[in-house]
């Protein structure tokens, strides 16, 4: 229970949105049932994209290419809306 806080359930869709993409988000969120308002689906596209871009400084940090490419997919996927 260390890590369980209050906050925006859309943090929580991050990982969502970042494995599977915005079809597959929407389509957890649509069995999720809980709360979503207005601006829910564009915070998870923000905190994935900052995300991204800090898994990307990460794996050119460590020389790690497989983390780079991976990083730079949910990225390019993310801001195509995909």
């Amino acid at each position: 229970w260390s890590d369980s806080a209050l906050g925006d359930p859309a943090t929580d869709f991050v990982g969502v949105e970042a494995w599977g993409g915005r079809a597959f988000t929407e389509r957890v969120l649509a069995a999720y049932g809980g709360p979503a308002d207005a601006g829910f689906l564009e915070r998870v596209r923000f905190r994935t994209l900052c995300v991204a871009v800090y898994t990307t400084k990460h794996a050119l940090a460590t020389s790690s290419p497989r983390e780079l490419e991976r990083s730079l997919k949910i990225m390019k996927c993310t801001l195509a809306g995909n």
